[in-house]
């Protein structure tokens, strides 16, 4: 396609044609990290083409290794003659996120329209188009467009920054900033330098006179104006928690800021967001603000968090913050990093005791929390996750639902109330239910590990994921014969975390005693494999086996949890799945063709029933789709403090209840099934 006939000021396809000589190879960065100088835009220029070549347009983002990244910040480094490693962060957010902006660009421009990009990009490979055109039909993706699209034809406040963005309006500031006040008393009043950013990032160039105006954002400007004398009256505007800006137009969005960048956070930007432009307070009022409410209150409305006990986390900005251990586990919510102190959630989840300090069998860095994300909300799938939370395989916030986390203290949000974990179901008897002598189900032998002798001693982070009895068949079978105890909810203290688990764990070790000898030879046998119970508190963590469930997932077994299958016959929830990873593990061994496929009891519980219903049938179709050659998919369903199983064949299109508590119900009385 040829650029001669097209419209003055519209740029064609970028070549970096012209070769530049050795002393130009250098770009200088701000102290936000952003490219600057006289270099800025062949930078910019070099950055996009490189996306285009070597990221493959027909994967998604968010696809791409982290080793891929690693080896464009290396040779744009090697290229530019970059010193160090300081701008490598903001480098790949906005490198993530031109590769995200190319693949929209082939949507709109070229897959919309039914037509074909390469008479203007040569270099994209053919053979690609019809998988990308493929993913761009696909009805999730046009939901997610769609709704793109709404949300920005919401935005009636364009910025004409160009392509240099503010780095490049700050350059050419003045003369812009003189013509508009010269001309406007109302942008002649804003003094706060973000309102003034802002007014000249959107002023439009008459085309008669050649000078700069803001008719169409007039009343935008008397509003900073007024807000800007409303902040002074009431000394906000010299506290650095908000500016007129954010008074007018809301806050910041995650991992933006405006004026700024549209990938570095409110507090990434450095010297603050809000300072910038501030004046000294007259009234000295105090400018930190922090969780306080949480801090003093977390141990409120039954949550176990203790004042006096500090956990120390480094809070964006550099200055360390003392926040209340966390003892029990409790429901969360998870906090932008990027745009603290605002408490903006991109996720819910449940935070775990803050005496836990490994995951996945890696010391956990300082300041960080283990976390089970459970919902992402809506908008912040595709965010990078903070720098503190991301490894190989969690990037954004999509790989981390479902899955355990470490994020930063200082972003999380307890909700004072106990996260839905224990199961406490009156009776654990067998559901009435024939099953033929000549079944051909497959029983799972148990597989002895190999344990050196450290591995006996007693570890910061527990892990089986395999333990060797003497007769598994006798072992399955012991669990169903143990006495049930009738009682429905376990005693419920107040003591401290220490003190709690040492009660729980030692009651439970003293009903053992009373047990058949064949149980506490069981007891004991665990024991050698998770150290001493009256030591150990740390939870047990087992990892999901591959192919199980669409994504990677871990889980882990509390201590006393274990203990209370055979003391009172209470089975929780992570016992569950537990032995459903054993079984799904067992009968995959290469003896028998495994029928069976499981749905996860956390996923599918009856509470995600009543709270996230949506996740649930996500939860469940990944699954299926899964596994579509299985010929069963079981079921472990939890409500109401009762375990019941449902068994599903899609290919009989039947299903089957187990209920040892059915009495007068019926298929409606389960939310699973609705």
């Amino acid at each position: 396609m040829s650029n001669r006939g097209r419209s003055r000021g519209k740029r064609g396809v970028a070549s970096c044609s012209k070769k530049l000589k050795e002393d130009e190879l250098h770009v200088e960065f701000d102290d936000d990290m952003i490219a600057m100088g006289k270099q800025k835009s062949k930078f910019a220029s070099w950055l996009g083409l490189t996306l285009r070549a070597r990221f493959p347009y027909h994967i998604p983002t968010k696809e791409f290794d982290r080793q891929r990244w690693e080896n464009l910040w290396l040779d744009a480094k090697d290229y530019w003659n970059i010193p160090d490693d300081e701008p490598r962060e903001v480098f790949l957010k906005k490198a993530k996120k031109n590769c995200t902006n190319w693949r929209s660009k082939l949507y709109r421009k070229y897959v919309m329209k039914n037509e074909e990009p390469f008479d203007d990009y040569k270099f994209l490979d053919r053979s690609k188009w019809p998988l990308f055109v493929a993913s761009k039909r696909k009805a999730k993706f046009l939901e997610k467009s769609a709704k793109a699209r709404a949300s920005a034809l919401e935005n009636k406040n364009f910025h004409r920054t160009g392509r240099t963005g503010y780095r490049g309006l700050k350059d050419n500031f003045d003369g812009r900033w003189k013509q508009l006040s010269e001309r406007n008393s109302s942008v002649k009043k804003l003094q706060h330098q973000r309102s003034q950013l802002w007014v000249a990032g959107r002023a439009s160039r008459n085309k008669q006179t050649g000078l700069y105006e803001v008719n169409d954002i007039q009343a935008k400007v008397d509003a900073l104006g007024h807000a800007e004398s409303e902040m002074k009256a009431d000394g906000t505007y010299y506290q650095g928690r908000e500016d007129p800006l954010t008074r007018c137009f809301g806050p910041e969005r995650g991992g933006q800021s405006r004026t700024v960048s549209y990938v570095i956070g409110s507090t990434k930007v450095h010297g603050g967001l809000y300072k910038c432009g501030s004046q000294p307070n007259p009234n000295d009022v105090p400018t930190t603000q922090t969780r306080s409410n949480e801090m003093v209150n977390a141990n409120q409305d039954g949550q176990s968090v203790d004042p006096s006990m500090s956990f120390r986390s480094c809070v964006p900005g550099g200055s360390y913050m003392d926040y209340p251990d966390i003892h029990d586990i409790c429901k969360c919510d998870l906090l932008s990093v990027d745009d603290l102190p605002r408490e903006i959630t991109i996720a819910k989840g449940q935070a775990y005791p803050t005496r836990i300090r490994t995951l996945h069998t890696k010391h956990m860095k300082d300041g960080c929390v283990k976390v089970q994300v459970d919902t992402i909300l809506p908008g912040y799938e595709d965010m990078d996750v903070p720098s503190e939370t991301a490894d190989d395989e969690v990037k954004h916030m999509d790989d981390t639902l479902a899955g355990f986390i470490q994020w930063p203290r200082s972003a999380i949000k307890i909700l004072n109330s106990e996260a839905p974990h224990k199961s406490n179901s009156v009776s654990r008897k067998v559901p009435a239910c024939e099953i033929e002598t000549n079944t051909s189900v497959y029983i799972p032998k148990f597989v002895s590990p190999e344990v050196n002798e450290d591995q006996q001693q007693r570890p910061s982070t527990v892990r089986i994921d395999a333990i060797d009895f003497d007769d598994s068949d006798d072992f399955v079978e012991s669990l169903w014969a143990i006495p049930i105890v009738n009682q429905i909810l376990r005693p419920q203290n107040e003591e401290s975390d220490q003190e709690k688990q040492a009660r729980k764990i030692k009651n439970a070790l003293n009903v053992i005693k009373e047990r058949p000898a064949w149980v506490q030879g069981i007891v004991n046998e665990l024991e050698k494999h998770v150290g001493n119970y009256h030591l150990n508190h740390v939870p047990i963590e087992f990892s999901i086996p591959d192919g199980m469930y669409p994504y990677i997932l871990k889980d882990f077994i509390e201590i006393e949890a274990l203990l209370q299958v055979f003391a009172n016959g209470w089975v929780d929830i992570t016992i569950i799945h537990w032995f459903a990873a054993l079984f799904y593990t067992m009968s995959n061994d290469g003896e028998r063709c495994n029928p069976c496929a499981f749905f996860g009891p956390n996923s599918i519980n009856g509470e995600m029933c009543q709270r996230n219903p949506e996740e649930v049938k996500g939860h469940i179709l990944g699954v299926y789709e899964l596994h579509m050659d299985k010929q069963y998919f079981l079921a472990p369903y939890l409500a109401n403090d009762h375990w019941s199983l449902f068994i599903i064949s899609p290919t009989k299109k039947e299903v089957f209840i187990l209920d040892s508590l059915k009495g007068n119900k019926d298929k409606n009385s389960y939310l699973l099934r609705k």
